[in-house]
């Protein structure tokens, strides 16, 4: 049957391989984003409300804080001092380049050159 009508079996493969595959993966897309869109069962339960921290942990929660800004501090003064360590190093290889240079312009100048 397949010899006598080629263009009937180039248009079935054709259907097989390329239309059916594309849309099954359409439909199966479409089902799991219709699951996800439209969740099945009932919402979660709102959470309890607990009851007010006590003095105690208010307390406890103050020192803490004062603990981490006080760390915040050291931090960046650290931070701001090796800074200025690498800028001060920075400038002392900047001057020996310089030196270096400058001896060099004079032993050429001294030449003659």
């Amino acid at each position: 049957m397949l010899a006598k009508y080629p263009k009937l079996s180039r248009f079935a493969s054709k259907l097989m391989y390329e239309l059916l595959p594309a849309a099954a993966a359409s439909a199966i897309g479409g089902m799991l984003y219709s699951h996800y869109a439209y969740p099945s069962g009932a919402p979660p339960a709102p959470a309890a409300i607990a009851a007010p921290a006590s003095a105690e942990m208010m307390q406890m929660v103050r020192d803490e804080h004062a603990l981490i800004v006080e760390y915040l501090k050291k931090n960046a003064d650290a931070r701001q001092q090796a800074e200025v360590a690498a800028l001060d190093a920075w400038r002392m290889r900047a001057l020996r380049r310089a030196d270096k240079l400058s001896v060099r312009e004079a032993r050429v100048d001294g030449m003659g050159l």
